[in-house]
């Protein structure tokens, strides 16, 4: 107050006042206008992740040393819950995942893993941060990798100890005090609380990648077990509480909290059961649609086949001073732009306001954020992550052959379903934009594409382009291109049934399994899937594809019991062969999960 009587234009001071003073809008904040001939969402749009990539590539460039951005690793870890989702939708996508992976690095240089778990004896939402969510975060960005999904499982085995079945009958989580060498178990810790859900996000991941078995029984007895604490009332509303005690059975609270229902919603997509859905409804009555965001990551009113939220969206957008998920969720019912067109006026404006404070001014690093949650709804078809939102709910990603072509093209993904969606794409630059979007939570299988261009804003190709066909689904890819300057609209659509991957073997090698022992390459080989493997076959490949040597994979275990299986293979390269740009390739003799993880680079003989 003192900075404004004397200087009332002050932009740090104003921009604090405003801060401090949430309940008054945001002053006035000019916007650069669409250029002429482009639409003024798609201006929008990419203004916006532009400012979001801004922000970002300062943290790394201006405060990332030894993978550390200076807020201590543990709070560093909050900060990149925001790399994934703008990786995701193209964003410098080499350079987050490896500003990623160096933090992770230096996590368990620090010594701050013991046994899967924070090092440190501490609350349920502090051993989460202590690096198991940086963990999560980089199998968004390295799916198949052994490496990313081995990290999974060093966490997953501790769910046998971090949960187990009350006299009552029930699996309940036993503590929310806990490090790698003690879970603490006596009163009072006894009791889970929201956030003690955040720890089973490795552990969701992984059984969505390769459905493991047995996991997945533990976390569906878990999911039972905070159902079996419901109480049905005359109308036949359940009600679930906030907390449970692990001994007994005795409950606090009477909201089922986020968190919670992560593992009620992955509980639901896994297999189709309406109990699950019981306190995520209930979360809906007390707080409304914006209660789950975080939860249902894709198209809420779709995915819970309730469409009076899709009303109650339009609704709410009519008011001056709404959510960016109503303005989102009034477009998605209606395909009116101008509500995107608001929404991203909203993001860019507070984007622009608060960026100095996000970055100069050096708030610390679990506390600065600029926004992507509507931009990958929009983008990816749903939101692939946000800090703890960990049930992943893009249905695609993308990459571009430059970087900075993500800026350049403006994407909207339509009627979101895993079977078939729509994307239209705004090309603002002046020539041909090459892009390959890949598949993520979306059936696999046979798919149909056909692209075409939209003249009038129907969103609907005017003459609809010939068809192709090829083989789609997660992890698989799509090559697209999109002419400069107009409106390409691209219809995905599943044909047939759709193919079940997780329940396949799957062989994985990566670079860093690679090493020369004298003349010989030694390569371990990871068996990462549900399902033992057969045999199959490594061969040394040179830079033109001709095969210098092989050797066989003997059949290995399946990880159910998410303890790393591998295998130590040999190699030898015939006598003088040129080895500059070889690989070695893994040759299984039956389908997997997937084939990204079956090729390795070969380092560089040592002299």
């Amino acid at each position: 107050t003192d900075l404004l009587r004397v200087n009332p234009e002050h932009p740090g001071g104003v921009r604090y006042w405003a801060e401090w003073n949430p309940q008054q809008p945001l002053p006035a904040v000019a916007l650069e206008p669409a250029p002429a001939g482009v639409p003024a969402w798609a201006w929008g749009q990419t203004q916006a992740l532009k400012q979001a990539g801004d922000f970002v590539n300062w943290w790394i460039d201006n405060r990332q040393v030894e993978g550390e951005f200076g807020g201590g690793l543990s709070d560093d870890t909050d900060l990149t819950n925001q790399w994934p989702g703008l990786a995701l939708m193209g964003v410098a996508p080499d350079k987050l995942n490896a500003s990623l992976s160096a933090m992770i690095d230096a996590i368990y240089r620090n010594g701050m893993f013991t046994n899967g778990l924070g090092t440190i004896v501490t609350d349920e939402l502090h051993v989460y941060e202590e690096g198991i969510n940086a963990v999560s975060q980089s199998a968004y960005l390295n799916p198949g990798d052994p490496l990313a999904v081995e990290r999974l499982m060093e966490t997953a085995v501790r769910f046998q100890d971090l949960t187990a079945v009350n006299p009552q009958g029930h699996r309940l989580l036993v503590s929310n005090y806990f490090g790698g060498e003690h879970i603490v178990t006596e009163n009072p810790w006894q009791w889970s609380k929201p956030y003690s859900y955040l720890i089973l996000h490795p552990g969701l991941l992984l059984t969505d990648w390769n459905g493991s078995p047995e996991l997945k029984r533990l976390l569906l007895e878990l999911a039972d077990g905070y159902l079996a604490h419901g109480k049905q009332d005359e109308q036949g509303r359940w009600t679930y509480p906030t907390e449970i005690n692990w001994p007994d059975g005795a409950t606090r609270g009477g909201s089922s909290p986020q968190q919670t229902n992560l593992l009620m919603w992955a509980a639901y997509r896994w297999t189709g059961d309406a109990r699950y859905l019981r306190p995520i409804e209930q979360a809906l009555r007390q707080g409304g649609p914006g209660s789950i965001s975080g939860i249902v990551n894709g198209d809420i009113a779709t995915a819970l086949n309730q469409p009076e939220l899709r009303q109650s969206w339009v609704q709410a957008a009519q008011g001056r001073n709404t959510s960016t998920l109503a303005l989102h969720g009034a477009w998605a019912a209606t395909g009116d732009k101008t509500y995107l067109e608001r929404l991203y006026d909203e993001l860019r404006g507070e984007a622009q306001f608060r960026m100095p404070m996000m970055t100069e001014d050096h708030w610390w690093v679990d506390r600065v954020e600029i926004p992507t949650q509507e931009l990958q709804r929009q983008r990816l078809g749903g939101v692939a992550l946000w800090r703890n939102a960990i049930v992943p709910g893009h249905l695609i990603g993308w990459r571009f052959a430059q970087d900075a072509d993500a800026g350049n093209l403006a994407v909207l993904v339509r009627e979101p379903t895993r079977t078939g969606f729509r994307i239209v794409a705004f090309n603002l630059s002046d020539a041909p934009i090459s892009a390959v979007v890949t598949g993520a939570q979306i059936a696999t299988g046979r798919w149909t594409l056909r692209q075409g261009v939209d003249a009038d804003g129907d969103d609907v190709a005017d003459t609809a382009g010939e068809a192709r066909s090829l083989d789609f689904g997660r992890d698989l890819t799509a090559d697209l291109t999109f002419a400069p300057g107009v409106t390409t609209v691209i219809d995905f659509a599943l044909d047939g049934e759709e193919v079940d991957v997780r329940d396949r073997p799957d062989l994985a090698v990566a670079d860093r399994d690679v090493r020369w022992a004298g003349g010989t390459l030694e390569v371990t080989v990871h068996s990462l899937g549900s399902r033992p493997t057969p045999t199959a076959r490594l061969v040394l490949e040179g830079a033109d594809g001709a095969e210098l040597a092989q050797a066989a994979v003997p059949p290995l275990a399946v990880p159910n019991d998410l303890r790393a299986k591998t295998a130590a293979i040999r190699l030898n390269p015939p006598r003088g062969a040129t080895l500059t740009g070889a690989r070695v390739r893994l040759v299984p003799e039956q389908a997997e999960i997937t084939a990204t993880n079956n090729i390795a680079a070969v380092p560089a003989r040592p002299r």
